[in-house]
């Protein structure tokens, strides 16, 4: 039976050809700028919610922001971002490290006072697979934090401010509602999206959050989206994305040095 994780769908819908090159093909693939950042303010709330399962307390915001750097370092270290693209092109590694760590160590500064605080963790970082009765596949996903009242939350990093429709149409609820439900056997409560924004030039940097109840309905069109994914992946079907698409760009997809339909 295939397993697809909830990425999975976002990336298909994306561009199924660069699905294609990256999880069937194998192609290796590079993060960026924005990617790397990403991952290290993931990284420093990942240490302080995990320690704080036991402590039951935030840890200082040093601890944050040295796992902050740390994660940085290891992904340009071993050669995981891709130093030929703005805003790194033509970077020293050291100097892209740097450039990287300027404006993560102030995000997770910012979700560490601002957010953390009231997020109250029984498991963080906790990977699930469900099978769903009537799909003819698994699907798996990993959840940032599993809280004590019944919710759950993720850190989203991004340039600009995610409201309204955004929130909605987003994958990551209902499926992950699913998921604490199959785990934990309690009813779900709702998702909680930790917003930390760096506006593009790094002019403004801000935190907040967002609850969202997935609906019945949004969460049947989920799944009907991944049988859609299902039956290309299995007919071979993987067409490339719109060439005017934001995301066929050498800044936004780890694919395109290797994509045949770039011209």
């Amino acid at each position: 039976m295939n397993e697809y994780h909830q990425s999975a769908l976002s990336s298909f819908e994306y561009c199924a050809y660069a699905y294609h090159l990256e999880r069937i093909e194998g192609k290796r693939s590079l993060g960026s700028f924005a990617t790397c950042r990403g991952t290290a303010v993931h990284a420093g709330r990942e240490h302080n919610l995990s320690q704080k399962i036991e402590s039951g307390v935030d840890c200082q915001v040093d601890e944050v922001l040295d796992a902050t750097r740390d994660s940085v370092n290891s992904d340009i270290g071993k050669d995981r971002i891709d130093l030929a693209v703005e805003p790194l092109d033509g970077m020293s590694k050291r100097d892209a490290a740097g450039k990287i760590i300027d404006t993560a160590v102030k995000l997770a500064e910012l979700d560490h006072e601002q957010l953390q605080p009231t997020v109250r963790p029984v498991g963080v970082e906790v990977p699930i697979v469900i099978e769903i009765p009537g799909y003819p596949f698994r699907v798996g996903m990993r959840l940032d934090s599993i809280n004590a009242d019944n919710t759950v939350s993720d850190l989203k990093h991004s340039c600009q401010r995610r409201d309204g429709l955004w929130l909605t149409d987003q994958y990551q609820p209902p499926l992950y509602a699913l998921g604490f439900s199959a785990h934990t056997g309690r009813p779900f409560k709702q998702f909680v999206y930790d917003f930390v924004i760096c506006t593009r030039g790094a002019n403004r940097l801000y935190a907040y959050r967002r609850e969202i109840m997935p609906t019945r309905q949004q969460t049947l069109a989920m799944l009907n989206r991944f049988s859609a994914m299902h039956e290309s992946i299995l007919k071979g079907c993987f067409p490339p994305s719109h060439k005017a698409a934001w995301k066929c760009s050498p800044v936004y997809c780890s694919q395109y040095r290797n994509c045949k339909y770039v011209f």
